[in-house]
C-alpha cells in the first residue's frame, strides 16, 4: 500500500505536491469515489483517474545523470535550487541514488524503481564509488597513505579504498562509503582544501561521455549490474 499522492506522482502525471493539490481539490477518483480522506491508501490496482483521465504506473525507468554543481539533491529546498529544478517537471517521478552535494558535480542515478532506491538506501549498503578531485595542492605521499587509513572527523573514520594520482593536483579516490561531505572533510583534515569534486563512478555504473547536465538511459548491462549490487 502506498500514500495516493505518491502513486500519481510515480505515474509520472505530476509531482507529489501537484497531487497533493489536485486531491485536495476533489479532482482524484478512486474506483469512481471522489477521494475525501487524507492520506489515502492505494494497492495499484485500483481504477484511479484524475481529473477524469485513467492513469496507471509508468514502467521501471532507470538514467544517469550528470549532476551540475550549484544544484542540490532534493524534491524541495527553500534556499536553494534543486535537481528537479533542473530537469523539469517530466522527470519529477524519479528517485535519486547516490546523494552529491550542492558544490559537487558528476554522476546520479535516478530511478522510479522504489525497491533498488531503498535497498541502496539501507545504512549496511556500501558500494564503490569513484571521485575525480582537483586540490589547493600537490599530496604527499604520506598523505595519501593517511586518508587510505582513515583520519577522523566529528567523531567519524573517514578513509579512501585507494588514491590514484592523475595529474595537475588532480586526483582519483575511490571509496565504498556514502558519509555526508566525506571527501571534504578528510582532506581539509589533513590541512588541504578540494577545489573541485565529480563523481564518475557508482558501483558498475560510469558517468562516460555524459557532459554536464546530460540525461541518458542506463543500458542493459548497466541495469542488470544496479540492480545486481542492490539485491546482495
Amino acid at each position: 500500500m502506498k500514500r495516493l499522492s505518491k502513486y500519481i506522482a510515480e505515474t509520472g502525471y505530476c509531482s507529489r505536491r501537484k497531487a497533493d493539490d489536485l486531491i485536495a481539490e476533489g479532482k482524484v477518483t478512486v474506483n469512481g469515489a471522489r477521494v475525501t480522506e487524507h492520506p489515502c491508501l492505494v494497492r495499484g490496482d485500483e481504477d484511479i483517474r484524475v481529473e477524469g483521465k485513467e492513469i496507471a504506473p509508468l514502467r521501471k525507468a532507470y538514467y544517469k545523470f550528470y549532476k551540475p554543481t550549484g544544484f542540490v539533491c532534493s524534491h524541495s529546498d527553500k534556499h536553494n535550487k534543486t535537481i528537479y529544478d533542473y530537469l523539469g517537471e517530466e522527470y519529477s517521478y524519479l528517485r535519486y541514488i547516490g546523494r552529491l552535494d550542492k558544490e559537487s558535480e558528476g554522476l546520479l542515478i535516478l530511478t522510479n524503481d522504489g525497491g533498488l532506491v531503498q535497498r541502496y538506501s539501507h545504512p549496511s549498503f556500501e558500494v564503490s564509488r569513484s571521485y575525480e578531485v582537483t586540490l589547493d595542492r600537490d599530496l604527499t605521499i604520506p598523505e595519501t597513505a593517511l586518508l587510505c587509513r582513515g583520519v577522523v572527523d566529528e567523531g567519524e573514520t573517514l578513509l579512501c579504498d585507494a588514491v590514484e594520482i592523475l595529474r595537475d593536483k588532480k586526483y582519483l579516490f575511490h571509496l565504498h562509503t556514502g558519509r555526508k561531505r566525506e571527501i571534504r572533510r578528510m582532506v581539509r583534515r589533513i590541512g588541504g582544501k578540494v577545489l573541485k569534486l565529480k563523481r564518475t563512478r557508482y558501483g558498475d555504473v560510469k558517468l562516460g561521455e555524459l557532459k554536464t547536465g546530460e540525461l541518458a538511459p542506463l543500458s542493459e548491462s548497466e541495469m542488470k549490474a544496479l540492480s545486481r549490487e542492490g539485491g546482495r
